[in-house]
């Protein structure tokens, strides 16, 4: 298991939100948490149109004005992309979806 692989291991063990890591084209690399209504989700947010290439600090994104992701760049001498946390929401409006609640 590589170093990515067990940071974002830990971080799902740890808290429980579904997170992944992305290269620099945004291009998921390793995806912890995920199943088909994470799936769902991503793809009908369009969260990788969102995001420029050119993000250089931490950015929330807010969808359907519940469903959240945080985006935090990872610059390295061996990986540069992004990690991607979520999605996850802050009020407990439905329990359609199976997203985490993390108010």
């Amino acid at each position: 298991m590589s170093n990515l692989e067990s940071i974002l291991k830990d971080f799902y063990d740890c808290l429980d939100i579904p997170i992944q890591f992305v290269n620099e084209k945004f291009i998921p690399i390793y995806k912890m948490g995920f199943s088909k209504d994470i799936d769902l989700v991503l793809e009908k947010t369009n969260i990788y149109n969102n995001l420029k290439e050119s993000t250089i600090s931490s950015i929330n994104l807010t969808y359907f004005e519940n469903i959240h992701f945080i985006v935090t760049p990872l610059t390295d001498t061996r990986f540069n992309g992004y990690f991607i946390v979520g999605p996850f929401k802050s009020k407990y409006i439905c329990s359609e979806l199976n997203i985490p609640f993390k108010p």
